[in-house]
């Protein structure tokens, strides 16, 4: 059942989106996977606990360790691989709307605005994401306690409610500054509820070690099965997909 509801969405999805999906994921694969916490946080003993001493102290040292430009490229990265697939409803709907002319412009315009959103929200995730595995030590317990989140935020009121909102369409305008306007606007409502729909499952991926590839890809599937659920009044229940739900 899961499985064909992914092999719908994938099949529905316009070419280019997975072409760009592909690259971030053979991207992803090329790199060094996540920054170097776990090795300092499971093993404590091996440094100066003295200049560990608080947390701030902790930020400082993985900060000067870990290069910025490859942290930067994997959460870019990670981004194309597991985003792309899930805006094949919003890049349709922006192709279908906008002139012949304006097509490829209204796109880039919603990219940006959607990238500059999910860049703000990565560098909240990744120091949470630090700020946890430092403050716990223990890399398993931290990610059991991000993928306990991100399951309880998986069938919260609060996540069904961004989940609807991702299907809403605005009135895109055909000509002039006020169609760019709306094509940056509708990347930024985008990113901003797709954000609000996907935070706990990024957060949980960045604590997720040596299985931090393979749970992106668990993840990644995921995240296109549920986009595809209809919108529902927001409650405690179960996904949709895990009710049987059938795609028309």
């Amino acid at each position: 059942m899961l499985f064909a509801i992914l092999r719908a969405a994938l099949l529905s999805c316009p070419r280019p989106l997975l072409l760009i999906s592909l690259a971030g994921w053979l991207g992803l694969a090329t790199l060094q996977f996540g920054v170097r916490v776990p090795e300092y946080c499971g093993s404590l003993a091996n440094i100066d606990l003295a200049y560990l001493a608080n947390i701030g102290d902790r930020l400082v040292f993985v900060w000067h360790t870990n290069s910025r430009p490859t942290m930067m490229a994997n959460w870019l990265l990670m981004l194309l691989a597991m985003m792309s697939p899930l805006l094949a409803q919003e890049v349709n709907y922006l192709w279908q709307r906008s002139l012949a002319r304006r097509r490829l412009r209204a796109l880039l315009l919603f990219a940006i605005a959607y990238l500059l959103i999910w860049s703000l929200a990565g560098a909240f995730i990744m120091l949470a994401s630090l700020v946890l595995r430092l403050a716990i030590g223990d890399m398993r317990w931290c990610f059991a306690m991000l993928l306990a989140l991100a399951l309880l935020w998986q069938i919260s009121p609060a996540k069904q409610y961004c989940l609807n909102r991702c299907h809403s369409r605005p009135r895109l305008a055909a000509f002039g500054w006020q169609a760019d306007r709306d094509s940056l606007r509708y990347g930024l409502q985008a990113a901003f509820w797709c954000g609000g729909t996907c935070w706990a499952w990024m957060l949980a991926a960045t604590a997720a070690g040596p299985a931090h590839f393979p749970f992106m890809l668990i993840t990644s599937a995921w995240l296109l099965i549920d986009r595809q659920a209809p919108g529902r009044a927001p409650a405690w229940q179960l996904p949709y997909s895990l009710r049987w739900y059938r795609p028309a």
